[in-house]
């Protein structure tokens, strides 16, 4: 089983400097640290990302025996670069207005994949990752099955039933590995 979340958002392409390096700042309100590969270009990338996560902190269902950790994690992402969604009205019917207008003034869209087939580690790499993003890109993160749409705040306080009720991670198969450099 695998689940994606789609993060919509803006960003000038004077942002996308530094963006790699921005995007893995700390996610606050769970103590995550993230740091993605070395050679990972967000203007140019689609497929797996390797990375590294760190748990700072407990909250989260199932996960106390990742926190403190230093795991190597990866997951699929894809982005799409375009100049503009503004014609993007079909299906946006109902959208929360708030929502569709972040849509139709969004210059990407990232899916984010997570999979059972991986570990838990790369499931919360990926839904973290996805939240950091819509927070530097002034976006809202959509899952299209339960058709819920987030802001990032509402994505962390959701992560818990996230978790436990729509992506299980007791469910993933990989074991998590110790992370031991690119």
């Amino acid at each position: 089983m695998s689940h994606d979340l789609l993060v919509h958002g803006r960003l000038a392409p004077h942002e996308l400097d530094g963006l790699k390096e921005r995007w893995t700042e700390r996610v606050e309100h769970h103590g995550v640290e993230l740091r993605f590969h070395p050679d990972f270009n967000p203007a140019f990338h689609g497929g797996y990302l390797p990375a590294m996560l760190v748990l700072r902190g407990g909250g989260l269902p199932g996960v106390d025996e990742l926190v403190a950790r230093r795991l190597h994690v990866g997951f699929d992402l894809y982005l799409e670069w375009f100049e503009s969604m503004e014609d993007a009205g079909e299906g946006l019917e109902e959208v929360p207005p708030e929502v569709a207008t972040v849509i139709r003034s969004s210059s990407f869209c990232a899916v984010f994949t997570l999979s059972v087939e991986d570990s838990a580690g790369c499931a919360l790499g990926a839904f973290f990752a996805a939240v950091r993003l819509a927070r530097l890109a002034h976006g809202v993160i959509v899952d299209p099955v339960e058709e819920v749409f987030w802001n990032p705040d509402q994505a962390l306080q959701a992560a818990g039933s996230f978790f436990s009720a729509t992506f299980p991670l007791r469910r993933c198969q990989r074991p998590d590995r110790p992370f031991d450099g690119w």
